[in-house]
């Protein structure tokens, strides 16, 4: 595991602040720092700067802010800093700059972002390393559906590199801020800002205070290695608590959801609009999917309704013409031995949704130009928010969650919900009124939002699962299962990277490696995932092949995923190593199962029996055979061979003696 590394220094000395590393300066700059930027009020030159035990003091004779203290904690392995201002005059908070106006020196070469969707294309991993200056000029990580962070919609840190060593800058807490923003020209910094809106007022003599920062230095280009690191501090301090160590067995049980399988009936077409994917969902078509999975034993126990079980978004009661008895059918699963989980959306609305038009006040609305996959900006007047700030809105929430997971009389008795399109949370930067702004904004918004649906979830059904999209740390005590966010493209293997971000940063929360295209890599897809918690889109036509298995490609499904099944419900939660590794784990630190490298091999052992499943993924025959040591798994025997001859595109689940 990585480390701290104590050489990081910070000085202040003739008004210069500077940031150095092993004696080399990355940071230098004369400006004033960790500065409130005021709506329609301009911060003046200030009259007299100290720097005394670690702080330094701007003092204003004229303008809106009378003080500005900065705070600087340097400790061995990191540092922090922390900002609060006096009001001069009644204020408008919009921003906190890092670095004032004008130029900043920045001794790093690149930014990492996590982030799989930036500027507006489809990565195959989570973080882009960006060159400055040759590659772009400012970032500006944002919340909001339809722009190019949506897809990872709740940032917490920078990280700028340099050579083999990085810079990991992360907050102490959650704030009121929708984007930050980061430019360059060159090696110089020209903008660094948390951006709030023109929500937050201020009296005279008030006083505001910043998030408080933690910076690190560690030696390392892997952008993984920094997040354990950030993530134990906070622990340490109570942000986060990880209290899931109690899980419900079933939790770990493999998940079918609709979604896929809705997409492509009934015609198999690969342009299917939501609209039509509507009329795909209901009663029937959710029977003749559990159908399919009874008839070739596929061994998932857990079913998500994925969207659009109700008339719209905004209107969570099941449609009356494709769910006439919705209770009905959760009860006839429950008796057939599956969980049932719920789609759910819950920061928008349709304009049709009747809430719309009888609560106006429930909502904010924003226009923005939408950014989605490799599409070409659109302008578009989006749906509306959810404005949460409001009690009247959080008691209508309550009761959508009440009739979804409460047993009784009149609710569907669900165990689940997933939480999808968290990207469509109000932000407060492009949003003009809230009705309690005090509530909580940007990311303070999503968290406040967030973790009363999580209570609410609880109140009505204690051991359901709440399925959340957040790359936010400080939602891990809220989250049951985090996903991978789903992704349409051929090249599964960067779920890997997907799910090991969202074990790092949300640590002791299962991640979900839910990809739902599957290509000619529907197997592989199995084998890879044994090591986190799958998810599976189809069981009747796949449709990135577009193409229905055949009797004997279920019967190799269900083989294989009998074995991922049973190493799901014995395996810890993934880590970047085990996945790095293809090693599995139980809570004991057993070795239970090993993928290979390419994929293409997996050994599973219970009990001092081995498994092997062994996969030709070529268009020719093969012969294939993996030497399994029980030694390795903690087990009594000599090392032995398994082999078999295998057809092209196939795979054989082997017994060992």
């Amino acid at each position: 595991m990585a480390k701290t590394s104590s050489g990081g220094r910070i000085g202040y000395n003739k008004g210069v602040f500077t940031l150095s590393y092993n004696g080399v300066e990355y940071l230098k700059s004369d400006r004033v720092m960790f500065a409130p930027t005021l709506a329609k009020q301009n911060l003046p030159e200030p009259a007299k700067t100290t720097f005394r035990n670690n702080t330094l003091t701007y003092r204003f004779d004229r303008g809106p802010i009378a003080t500005l203290k900065v705070t600087f904690e340097v400790r061995k392995g990191r540092f922090e800093v922390a900002s609060e201002a006096v009001a001069a005059r009644n204020v408008t908070l919009s921003a906190w700059n890092v670095f004032g106006p004008g130029r900043t020196f920045a001794g790093f070469d690149q930014i990492v972002v996590a982030n799989p969707n930036i500027k507006g294309r489809l990565t195959t991993g989570v973080f882009d390393k960006m060159r400055l200056d040759d590659q772009f000029r400012s970032v500006t990580h944002t919340m909001g559906l339809g722009l190019p962070s949506w897809f990872f919609p709740l940032p917490t840190h920078y990280m700028l590199a340099c050579y083999r060593h990085m810079l990991f800058l992360g907050l102490d807490e959650v704030g009121d801020f929708s984007e930050w923003t980061i430019g360059y020209e060159g090696k110089n910094i020209t903008q660094w800002s948390l951006d709030y809106g023109e929500h937050l007022s201020f009296k005279k003599g008030q006083t505001l205070r910043s998030p408080r920062w933690i910076g690190f230095f560690v030696d390392t280009d892997n952008p993984f290695d920094p997040w354990p690191i950030y993530t134990a501090m906070l622990r340490k301090r109570s942000r986060i608590t990880n209290p899931h160590d109690d899980r419900p067995a079933w939790w770990a049980d493999l998940n079918y959801v609709t979604w896929g399988d809705q997409h492509v009936m009934p015609d198999a077409s690969p342009t299917r609009t939501y609209n039509q994917t509507e009329t795909n969902l209901s009663e029937d078509t959710v029977r003749r999917w559990v159908g399919i999975i009874e008839k070739y034993k596929l061994p998932f126990r857990t079913i998500t309704i994925d969207g659009y079980w109700c008339p719209r978004i905004g209107q969570w009661h099941a449609d009356g013409k494709r769910f006439p008895d919705m209770r009905g059918l959760v009860d006839e699963l429950h008796e057939r031995g599956y969980k049932v989980i719920f789609w759910y959306c819950p920061f928008e609305a349709d304009r049709a949704a009747p809430v719309f038009n009888e609560h106006p006040e429930f909502f904010v609305e924003e226009t923005v130009r939408q950014q989605l996959f490799l599409e070409k900006d659109i302008a578009v007047d989006v749906r509306p928010r959810y404005d949460y700030t409001h009690p009247g809105l959080r008691d209508f929430v309550r009761q959508d969650i009440r009739r979804m997971l409460s047993p009784e009389p009149g609710c569907y008795n669900g165990d689940g919900m997933k939480l999808d399109f968290y990207g469509s949370a109000p932000n407060a930067k492009r949003t003009k009124t809230f009705h309690d702004p005090s509530w909580g904004l940007g990311h303070r918004f999503i968290l406040n939002a967030h973790a009363s649906i999580y209570r609410w979830a609880k109140e009505f059904k204690p051991d359901c699962r709440v399925d959340g999209e957040n790359g936010n740390p400080f939602f891990a005590d809220y989250t049951d299962s985090l996903r991978a966010w789903d992704w349409c493209h051929p090249d599964y293997t960067a779920y890997n990277d997907r799910v090991k971000l969202a074990s790092v940063i949300c640590p002791g929360v299962p991640a979900l490696y839910d990809e739902h295209i599957y290509f000619a890599n529907l197997y592989k897809y199995c084998l890879r995932s044994a090591a986190a918690r799958p998810i599976f889109f189809n069981v009747d036509v796949f449709h990135g092949d577009m193409v229905k298995p055949t009797p004997k490609q279920y019967r190799m499904l269900a083989e294989v995923l009998a074995v991922v099944a049973d190493l799901n419900r014995r395996a810890r939660d993934v880590t970047p190593q085990s996945l790095d590794e293809g090693r599995i784990y139980d809570w004991s630190d057993k070795l239970i199962g090993k993928v290979a490298a390419d994929d293409t091999t997996l050994v599973a052992e219970r009990n001092g029996a081995f498994t092997a499943v062994l996969l030709n993924d070529t268009d020719q025959p093969r012969t294939k055979g993996v030497t399994i040591d029980p030694s390795e798994f903690a087990a009594r025997g000599k090392p032995f061979t398994l082999t078999a001859k295998l057809a092209p595109q196939t795979l054989r689940v082997l017994i060992g003696p």
